[in-house]
């Protein structure tokens, strides 16, 4: 590697730093630099990279239209060079900008094909990631069958690679899935597969949310005590974790089940418990909220 290359791959290095600390003028001042060493040396492929960068930057900046004008740069010379890992990340970056301008069509093609040099490399986690990018942009789009098509592949390569997270992960989306559809059974299935799974791994964060998205369903259901149960496991946990947020929202939601059940004195020490939590948040709307709520079942202090 000569002196220039040696450059090159340091501003790089810098480039990704300042990235991960979203410092992202400085980021691109890097990266334009390391392209200009590339563009000097005529290292095509460390042009290619250097677009790629470019364009994940740009990204992470919410600046859609510039991630896609350097993504489709580093498109073209990952063509010209049969450089499919660049193909594949040029294409997954594109197709999460396009998705972001909510041009769902072209985000599609650009994750098919994404998709289809994924199988050709053999890269089972990187079909995964994919299939679960897809599967998002049909849920969006109320294909929600296609959706359930994409996560159980997923779900089948997570199995094949003993990838349990990912497993989880898949059965979670088909859950979310059928709660979309209105199938509360279909979904509690698959979120009872999935909280197996999280439990036995210890991904607590995990758990919470499905506590907490079960409890919607028996809400929804009008199974409250069932609800409450998962409720309570879910500000147990988010208390654990010290997730405010989270705990606010499950324990508004104790709140609203008991207040159902007309069950006063207990909904309203829960919608009180959720007002302090609100006020440390900073959360003014929920909190006056809160306070609007108790005034309604005859709180007057």
């Amino acid at each position: 590697m000569n002196k220039r290359s040696w450059q090159k791959t340091f501003l790089d290095s810098l480039g990704n730093v300042c990235q991960f600390l979203e410092d992202y003028q400085q980021a691109i001042d890097y990266e334009q630099k390391a392209l200009l060493i590339a563009d000097e040396t005529k290292d095509i492929k460390a042009k290619g990279d250097s677009f790629f960068n470019l364009g994940s930057i740009y990204l992470q900046m919410q600046d859609w239209k510039m991630s896609i004008k350097f993504c489709s740069q580093s498109l073209l010379i990952a063509k010209e060079t049969n450089n499919k890992n660049l193909l594949i990340i040029s294409l997954n970056t594109l197709a999460q900008a396009y998705k972001e301008l909510r041009q769902y069509q072209k985000a599609m093609i650009f994750l098919t094909e994404a998709l289809r040099i994924s199988y050709e490399i053999g890269e089972k986690r990187v079909q995964n990631a994919i299939l679960q990018g897809l599967s998002d942009i049909c849920t969006q789009t109320d294909e929600f069958q296609q959706a359930i098509k994409y996560n159980l592949t997923s779900l089948h390569i997570c199995r094949q690679i003993g990838h349990r997270f990912g497993e989880a992960a898949a059965l979670s989306r088909i859950a979310n899935t059928y709660q979309q559809l209105g199938s509360s059974n279909k979904a509690l299935a698959y979120y009872k597969q999935s909280l197996v799974i999280l439990q036995d791994i210890g991904a607590k964060q995990s758990q919470q949310q499905l506590f907490f998205s079960m409890g919607i369903i028996y809400y929804s259901e009008q199974q409250y005590s069932e609800a409450i149960g998962f409720f309570q496991s879910a500000v147990f946990l988010a208390q654990e974790l010290k997730s405010v947020s989270e705990e606010a929202k499950a324990v508004l939601a104790l709140g609203e089940t008991f207040q159902r059940l007309i069950r006063l004195p207990e909904a309203i020490s829960y919608y009180r418990w959720a007002y302090n939590l609100y006020k440390i948040l900073g959360d003014d709307s929920q909190a006056k909220q809160m306070l609007k709520t108790m005034h309604q079942l005859g709180v007057r202090s």
